[in-house]
């Protein structure tokens, strides 16, 4: 058969091809004009495995997670332990607050340094 020769089989018509195309997507449109998932697409496929295994490590480390009613009574218990803190320094005439740096014993006159250092 010469390039110039035509095949035999006739070409698709436009209303084929889309068909054809709707059949093979991800979505399709329903009767009633609404769109739903094509189960059968592999990209559908993959994407609920993928989402799947995203949730499964979640759902494994739940067992782990605090109960949030204990989560909220540990922060109710904060606040009044904070609260009556500030309330005790409020009631204080002065505040001696001592702070040591990074280094402390690094040259300080209390702490004599070794000879050789």
């Amino acid at each position: 058969m010469s390039i110039t020769e035509r095949s035999k089989e006739p070409e698709p018509t436009r209303e084929k091809v889309a068909v054809e195309y709707r059949d093979h997507a991800a979505i399709r449109v329903c009767d009633d004009e609404l769109w739903e998932l094509n189960v059968g697409q592999n990209a559908v496929q993959s994407g609920r495995q993928a989402g799947r295994d995203r949730i499964a490590p979640v759902r494994r480390r739940s067992q782990w997670r605090p109960d949030p009613s204990a989560v909220e009574e540990a922060h109710r218990q904060f606040e009044r332990e904070r609260e009556a803190k500030a309330k005790r320094l409020a009631q204080m005439g002065r505040i001696v607050i001592h702070s040591t740096g990074a280094g402390w014993n690094r040259g300080s006159p209390a702490i004599p340094r070794k000879a050789g250092r």
